[in-house]
């Protein structure tokens, strides 16, 4: 496992002091890479392996925090409010 976040690591190393894989900006790898670290932590919290995140992965935890803060900021990709409602693949204002 810790081959494959090394080979992860080398990948955002390799893009020229770009955070994400998709040219500078987030793009779907980015998205779908995501999800995947948030159950590695809880693997790890349950003694299972220990990853040396910020000694061997510092690109890889730039790159999940920056996500974090854009996942929130993204309306494609946060629950909607109780104010607001699906409507078209898009949130709206929920009628009242």
């Amino acid at each position: 496992m810790l081959d494959a976040l090394d080979w992860m690591e080398g990948e955002l190393e390799g893009r020229g002091g770009r955070t994400f894989f998709a040219d500078g900006e987030v793009g779907m790898l980015d998205y779908c890479v995501y999800p995947w670290f948030d159950s590695l932590a809880a693997v790890e919290r349950m003694g299972i392996i220990e990853v040396p995140w910020e000694e061997r992965f510092p690109k890889l935890v730039l790159h999940n925090i920056l996500i974090f803060f854009k996942k929130k900021s993204c309306p494609v990709l946060k629950m909607p409010t109780s104010e607001e409602k699906w409507s078209g693949g898009r949130m709206s204002p929920a009628r009242k």
